[in-house]
């Protein structure tokens, strides 16, 4: 019913949205079956008992459940004020889409890129907040210390999801 509706949208937001995306949905469930009966039958396996089995395939299906995207959904409209073409780069300051922190390290814990994410996030805001508005970086060395990351506070432990970026560069290929 409901599930299986939202799923199929889920699937749509990964095709290319023209004339065969019905086929792409199609090759896109093929691949979480193909998914889904792999890992049900690897802890089966490793670990020989169905209770392992069925642990498994709970854990598996909470996380699906549970995880949402890193992209703002299709409704959500973001204004970036105008920026100064001497900025790097411009992001808006909307506040609606955002992630707990705590909960996003969880959710794709066995993903390499979220190793070690939470101590190196706090690092990379201490850094910045360390060296200021100096733009040369001259401090970008300081290796912050244990006291340091314990004493900087997240505001209600929240990430912000944007859906735009602008980014300032010049280009030199006319």
């Amino acid at each position: 019913g409901e599930l299986e509706h939202r799923r199929l949208k889920r699937f749509y937001a990964h095709t290319n949205k023209n004339a065969k995306f019905v086929s792409q949905i199609a090759k896109h469930q093929r691949r979480e079956r193909f998914v889904n009966k792999a890992h049900k039958q690897a802890p089966a396996a490793q670990q020989g008992g169905a209770a392992a089995a069925r642990q498994a395939n709970a854990r598996l299906l909470m996380t699906r459940e549970t995880v949402r995207p890193l992209r703002p959904g299709r409704d959500v409209a973001e204004i970036i004020e105008q920026s100064n073409p001497g900025d790097h780069h411009a992001i808006s300051s909307d506040q609606r889409t955002h992630m707990d922190i705590t909960g996003f390290v969880h959710d794709n814990e066995g993903d390499p890129a979220v190793k070690n994410f939470a101590r190196d996030l706090r690092v990379h805001l201490f850094q910045h907040l360390h060296t200021g508005a100096d733009p040369s970086g001259a401090d970008e060395e300081y290796e912050p210390s244990f006291e340091d990351l314990a004493a900087l506070r997240i505001r209600h432990n929240r990430m912000y999801v944007h859906k735009r970026m602008l980014v300032n560069y010049t280009s030199y290929d006319m």
